[in-house]
């Protein structure tokens, strides 16, 4: 057998450390290069997330915020009122009241009808807006099983599944499908022996999109921003195939008035036989769970912002219909949607 000299096997130790020495290095900067690659990514995710909050959440919220106190006003303060006749704006289609002159009484409806409208519009642009397949293709298969193995875990343990409110949020669908849901009252309605109740709960699906999109004013490639109340009111005033897709809003709040003053809110309903103004409710109560958690989202708490607690809201109901309106998902109306 062939016996190699201490030199040789030297030299050939050399080069086997030469070509180890070569592939750790190779390694070593591939890694580099891909933990580099991570960092950049990671980066730019969370510059796209603070983006979209810029974007999104801002202006998501202050509406909230605005259709809040406009809700707030109208249940705790307007309701024995008659600001909310349907005279007022019958007049302003004809350019007579308010659209005559803005000291006449009409501004309180159409800004109401302006601010659900705008939600429509937000909740459309956040649509258009967010880049859908991001959550849904950009992920390798060990990730995908990764959060599946967690969201398993998570329901086996009962713990709480936090989700981004652009990924089909429930807190949204659950304010889409209020205005929609015939039967969320029903059980009331049955109990206090009403008959055939005013209500306002055909703002369908493709209707709230449609709204949505007609509130919207596109901006370059692919940026929007819902209407000013002075362009919504332009076009409304203006133009009978614009005010065609709100007259569905309209009925949430005309002759929403003259209700029975220093009652209770359900002796109100009762007298006046109708519901409208619980479905109001439902609405403020639910936008105050989505302002809380983009508040969270945001970490407003540290800024000391003014919080609104969603309870608060049902103070003035029974415990069947705070109930009623706590446990509401947006599950429970699909088949309306």
């Amino acid at each position: 057998m062939y016996s190699l000299d201490k030199e040789t096997i030297i030299k050939i130790l050399a080069a086997f450390a030469v070509i180890v020495a070569a592939f750790i290095a190779g390694m070593l900067g591939f890694f580099t290069q891909w933990k580099l690659k991570q960092f950049d990514n990671a980066l730019a995710q969370k510059k796209e997330k603070e983006n979209q909050k810029l974007k999104f959440y801002i202006p998501l919220l202050r509406c909230l915020y605005e259709l809040d106190d406009r809700l707030d006003r109208i249940i705790n303060k307007q309701l024995d009122s008659n600001w909310l006749d349907t005279k007022h704006l019958d007049d302003i289609k004809t350019k007579k009241g308010f659209a005559a002159n803005p000291n006449n009484t009409g501004y309180f409806i159409i800004s109401s009808i302006y601010l659900i409208a705008s939600f429509f519009g937000l909740t459309e642009a956040i649509k258009k807006g967010v880049d859908t397949t991001k959550f849904s293709y950009n992920y390798k298969t060990i990730t995908k099983i990764w959060n599946k193995l967690k969201v398993m875990v998570k329901k086996i343990l009962r713990m709480k599944q936090t989700q981004n409110i652009f990924q089909f949020d429930p807190d949204i669908s659950s304010i889409s499908r209020i205005f929609v849901h015939p039967d969320l009252f029903k059980s009331y309605i049955q109990n206090k022996s009403l008959t055939n109740p005013v209500d306002a709960c055909k703002l369908h699906k493709h209707m709230q999109h449609s709204i949505g999109e007609m509130m919207l004013e596109k901006e370059g490639e692919d940026k929007y921003r819902v209407k000013s109340f002075r362009e919504f009111y332009n076009s409304y005033v203006s133009d009978e195939s614009f005010r065609f897709w709100f007259v569905l809003i309209e009925n949430l709040f005309c002759d929403l008035s003259n209700f029975q003053k220093d009652k209770s809110m359900e002796i109100k309903v009762q007298l006046k036989n109708d519901i409208r103004p619980l479905r109001l409710i439902a609405i403020q109560y639910w936008c105050r769970i989505l302002m809380k958690n983009i508040s969270k989202e945001l970490d407003l708490d540290e800024l000391n912002l003014e919080t609104r607690p969603p309870d608060d809201v049902l103070n003035s109901l029974g415990e069947d219909l705070k109930h009623t309106i706590k446990s509401f998902k947006r599950d429970n109306s699909q088949r309306y949607f």
